[in-house]
């Protein structure tokens, strides 16, 4: 991981963060979530005082409740564009918010960290129920978008509740399988190629 990348100074941010404290929150580069559902997240992660780092273009900037960056400064970060694989692999990271973009799952399994689902349209409304229902690493979004009432309990799920341990024990085991299947000398990626 390239150190030299983090513009944002997010890594260095992270650095002084607890264990598993941190919420990731990710939409790709494609979506903007819509303005109730950001003002949803900003307030319960501002109600909450959740450390968080948000990837968040300038136009959802534009949409956060009013005085809210200078409200978290001292336990959130809003940046335009994150160095994802370098935050994920962060050890402060406790939860991944996406849009289950392949990649982004794939990169969220690859670091063992579980998810929160909020998917938009495409493969992600599939790769969503994998996530939530087969390998059981995440869940999706009560409802399907973001509410005060929904955030909190997902949230609440990784951070307070046993259920949460047992999908962060689920995609730290699907990220030793990752491991497993591309080694050099044995791996079924390189005996099935």
């Amino acid at each position: 991981l390239d150190a030299n990348s983090d513009e944002s100074g997010c890594i260095q941010w992270l650095d002084n963060q607890k264990e598993r404290s941190v919420v990731y929150l990710s939409f790709g580069t494609v979506t903007t979530l819509p303005p109730n559902e950001i003002i949803a997240i900003a307030e319960v992660l501002e109600d909450r005082k959740m450390p968080f780092i948000w990837s968040l273009r300038d136009n959802g900037v534009k949409i956060l409740p009013k005085g809210f960056l200078e409200r978290t400064n001292e336990y959130g970060k809003i940046i335009s564009w994150a160095p994802q694989l370098e935050i994920l692999a962060h050890r402060s990271v406790g939860v991944f918010v996406t849009h289950c973009g392949w990649n982004s799952i794939l990169e969220g399994i690859s670091y063992g960290v579980p998810m929160i689902c909020r998917p938009f349209f495409g493969d992600q409304k599939l790769n969503s129920r994998m996530v939530e229902s087969v390998w059981e690493i995440g869940l999706q979004i009560e409802g399907g978008n973001f509410t005060k009432s929904g955030t909190i309990s997902a949230l609440s799920t990784f951070f307070n509740e046993e259920k949460g341990k047992v999908l962060r024990k689920n995609v730290e085991g699907l990220k030793e399988k990752a491991l497993e299947a591309v080694k050099l000398d044995n791996g079924s990626s390189i005996e099935n190629f």
